[in-house]
């Protein structure tokens, strides 16, 4: 539960809520470039005056998806040797992407209109792509290439936050987008932002495309926030958590009976004892507390040792987990709280039986 409350925390980079993804692939209708880009901007036209709509853009890629792309980067004044260029993902975007996603823009500009096909060749980095290639100094208006030493060159235009690409789990990666105009893609997702719910407008965007190609099949319709239940988003944390509470609570059930057994066959063994003790002005009570003590005694010595193989394990444990360790005091101590209320409570009825007791009848019978 910690593991994915620290992931539902961390800072992907973009905003999943109110998204919508449709998937399409005009090459599989026959769609040359010159007709794909015509019935591309023709859709988000229409779907931008869709009711509830306040964003529209396409892009090549959804990030934590299954389909990235990447390319080795060369900064100009050749930063890198051949062998060592580092390799940083792509995304190809429309115009409006980063406000339809939501990535803040820390520095420079988005993409505009006019960087179409006959503009000079513009990009976007992220901070961490940035402080890579040009450390300590101003990214904007800087140069690099995604085809080797000889270009052709990507102006920089923006700098966005570093965010998550392709897995959640993944360490901070350089990235950088370029503008679909400039760089063609039969194979795209429409990203829908919406003031109400990120599925509203789904039939809209359906009917609008049948209008206009009724047999270009869309794929993959779903809201971002779907989208990011995937494996390389949190499937596996909260399948993992599933699993680890169902089985935690399969285990507690079991320390209760086991313990509310154990305890039950002492009192039963110790009521000659109990007799004498209340025949000798001992308090009813007394007898409680003192079952009880026995009971968390024995709870006592099961958490020390579960702590200590708990700790010992903790590097196995780690990898499962996300910004958590298994040694965290604050995860311990909530356990042994548990273990302790609940062994408190399975105790509870033997306890009450033992006090019970009646001193001439266990006496008689002994």
């Amino acid at each position: 539960m910690r593991s994915i409350r620290q992931a539902e925390q961390v800072d992907l980079g973009f905003r999943p809520d109110g998204v919508l993804n449709v998937h399409m692939d005009v090459s599989h209708v026959g769609l040359a470039e010159a007709a794909g880009r015509v019935f591309f901007k023709e859709v988000e036209r229409r779907v931008r005056e869709v009711s509830g709509v306040t964003d529209v853009s396409f892009a090549s890629t959804v990030p934590l998806g299954y389909l990235s792309t990447s390319a080795h980067v060369e900064p100009e004044g050749g930063l890198f040797t051949l062998a060592d260029r580092p390799v940083a993902s792509r995304n190809a975007v429309g115009p409006s992407y980063f406000s339809t996603m939501g990535v803040p823009l820390v520095r420079g500009r988005a993409f505009g209109e006019t960087d179409d096909e006959t503009a000079p060749l513009v990009t976007v980095v992220n901070q961490w792509m940035a402080d890579m290639l040009w450390p300590n100094e101003d990214p904007i208006n800087r140069r690099f290439s995604q085809s080797g030493p000889s270009g052709p060159w990507l102006q920089v235009v923006g700098v966005t936050t570093t965010g998550r690409y392709r897995s959640l789990f993944e360490d901070p990666r350089p990235s950088f987008y370029v503008p679909l105009a400039q760089h063609y893609a039969a194979v795209r997702v429409l990203h829908v932002r919406s003031s109400t719910s990120a599925n509203a407008p789904a039939r809209a965007v359906e009917r609008i495309v049948n209008e206009l190609r009724p047999d270009l099949p869309l794929y993959d319709v779903q809201s971002m926030t779907r989208a990011l239940e995937s494996p390389l988003g949190f499937f596996l944390l909260r399948t993992a958590a599933r699993f680890a509470g169902v089985t935690g609570v399969l285990a507690l059930i079991l320390t209760v009976v086991g313990l509310g057994g154990l305890v039950s066959c002492t009192v039963t063994m110790r009521r000659h004892e109990f007799g004498v003790r209340l025949a000798h002005g001992a308090r009813p009570l007394d007898i409680a507390a003192l079952v009880l003590r026995r009971g968390l005694t024995v709870t006592a010595t099961g958490i020390a040792a579960g702590i200590a193989i708990a700790v010992a394990w903790s590097g196995a444990l780690d990898q499962f987990l996300y910004r958590t360790s298994a040694q965290d005091p604050l995860i311990l101590l909530a356990a042994a709280l548990v273990l302790i209320v609940a062994a408190a409570a399975a105790c509870l009825i033997p306890a009450q039986r033992a006090a019970r007791t009646d001193p001439l009848r266990a006496l008689r019978r002994d």
